[in-house]
């Protein structure tokens, strides 16, 4: 996931991402100072950390964030075509 960070912020600042997770992952996570730009929602269903860019949700009339898939799309392409990335068979 670092990896993934470090190329993603370098191609968008982090205040255009979302993360969401459960309650208690997203406070172990949003804790460090590298990630407090990022966009937050809780979900107590989700076990995992769902990273990715922000777009607003038009059909909501409150201020609610959903997830573009641009920037995991292009962060998997760029790991796929990466040739320090050691594959073993």
């Amino acid at each position: 996931m670092q990896r993934f960070i470090d190329i993603g912020k370098k191609l968008l600042p982090l205040k255009h991402w979302l993360m969401s997770s459960n309650e208690d992952l997203l406070m172990e996570t949003m804790s460090s100072t590298d990630y407090q730009d990022i966009k937050q929602q809780s979900n107590e269903s989700k076990n995992a950390l769902h990273i990715g860019i922000a777009s607003q949700d038009h059909r909501e009339q409150m201020n609610k964030w959903q997830y573009s898939p641009l920037l995991r799309f292009f962060i998997h392409m760029m790991l796929i075509t990466d040739e320090k990335l050691s594959i073993l068979s």
